[in-house]
């Protein structure tokens, strides 16, 4: 598991919230309560090492992100918001805590980080952390390790290391002299997000097919490398299991293949009941938003963090307990981060009921999360499944 606990304050729609993340953790509420806020915060620290700005500018803006007003020393008003997050190191037995707080500056959406931080405890019994890095007022250091000596050092940071628009991360790599520093960034880097499942008969991988000069690992979050990750799966052996959840999905599956010609791979797909191939064209976008799951979710080479936004759309509520199947087995391996209005999906964690976090709004319109907990259900599921809890309002989530 990559992140153990996310502290927001003034961000998106959170005024103050702290949640403890699970290996898989099903996100469900009404529409505007927040669940794709918390998938857009994700998004924002995944942009750190490589360009706080860019971040910034796809959510919004400075003034649209930020929650509430702060009075600033000069009595000039100043919007402010951090995020607080533990990560699971698997070298200590203590979380790692990476902190971020951002303010405006301006009137034409400038912005300044001015604290930011990421600390540790090498063994719980240490009365104070050990900080890999900090910016915060007139502390502005670094540790590095030393190859000569082989000891850990700390140095100012230099003058071309700080912009107080980008984050420490996006300047400071190097596995010998900074390898906690390099594990972070990597990780945020790794995150997969896919949140737009409209493909359309016209889409360009389904016509044309993908260039073969693509990354074939990890399946592109606009879908477009489809055939070539697919393809790798099949050269890797990796295929069988994904053959046996579509035959389930899909009882006329005959069999998958990736035909590769002039530069371009494209997804070939047999039916039992016809004697030619179906260009990947003329398959459902529920057909093809399935495969793109099973590519997702059965990869060998699975991300750090996988968030997915609603993936029951477009799929038969009777095949919706395989998508529950394929989720429980990849949070065996990674963590999983699912937005769903689907209660038929909901029903499928009816045994892990902890897994499911419920998003609302408080009287100030800003999002309250609160995790399930077995104990407090188990009349309710004595005779209803959680889904079916969920709408009868058993413990919010709902419109009324």
């Amino acid at each position: 598991m990559f992140i153990k606990s996310i502290k927001i304050d003034d961000f998106l729609s959170f005024g103050n919230i702290d949640i403890e993340l699970n290996p898989l953790n099903i996100l469900i509420g009404v529409n505007g309560s927040g669940k794709s806020n918390f998938i857009d915060t994700i998004f924002f620290l995944r942009t750190l090492p490589m360009d706080a700005r860019m971040g910034i500018a796809k959510l919004g803006s400075i003034d649209t992100i930020t929650r509430h007003k702060v009075p600033a020393a000069n009595n000039t008003s100043s919007d402010k918001f951090s995020l607080e997050v533990n990560l699971d190191y698997p070298k200590y037995s203590t979380p790692l805590k990476y902190e971020i707080s951002i303010r405006k500056t301006g009137e034409r959406g400038e912005y300044e980080i001015f604290e930011e931080s990421l600390s540790g405890y090498y063994k719980e019994e240490e009365p104070e952390p050990f900080y890999y890095f900090k910016v915060k007022e007139w502390d502005k250091f670094i540790s590095y390790y030393d190859t000569e000596s082989q000891k850990s050092r700390i140095r100012e940071l230099k003058y071309d290391e700080l912009d107080s628009s980008q984050s420490i991360l996006s300047k400071i790599r190097g596995e010998g002299e900074y390898p906690i520093i390099t594990w972070l960034s990597k990780k945020l880097l790794n995150i997969k997000i896919y949140n737009n499942w409209t493909f359309g008969r016209n889409a360009a991988f389904k016509i044309m097919g993908c260039k073969t000069d693509e990354d074939n690992t990890n399946l592109y979050e606009d879908f477009s490398n489809l055939p070539l990750v697919l393809n790798h799966l099949q050269v890797k052996g990796e295929i069988k299991k994904f053959e046996k959840y579509l035959n389930e999905f899909y009882p006329w599956f005959g069999r998958i293949s990736v035909s590769i010609d002039s530069g371009l791979a494209k997804i070939v797909f047999w039916d039992k009941g016809f004697n030619v191939p179906i260009p990947a064209s003329k398959l459902s976008d529920g057909t093809i938003r399935f495969i793109s799951l099973l590519t997702i979710l059965l990869n060998p080479n699975l991300p750090s963090l996988i968030c997915i936004e609603e993936p029951e759309l477009g799929i038969h509520p009777d095949a919706i307990s395989i998508i529950a199947e394929l989720l429980k087995d990849a949070s065996r391996k990674t963590q999983l981060i699912i937005t769903t209005h689907s209660d038929y999906l909901v029903d499928q964690f009816t045994d892990i009921p902890e897994s499911v976090l419920i998003f609302d709004r408080d009287k100030n319109a800003g999002t309250t999360i609160k995790r399930l907990n077995k104990e407090e259900l188990s009349l309710w599921l004595e005779d209803y499944k959680l889904g079916q809890a969920w709408l009868s309002g058993a413990f919010g989530g709902t419109r009324w």
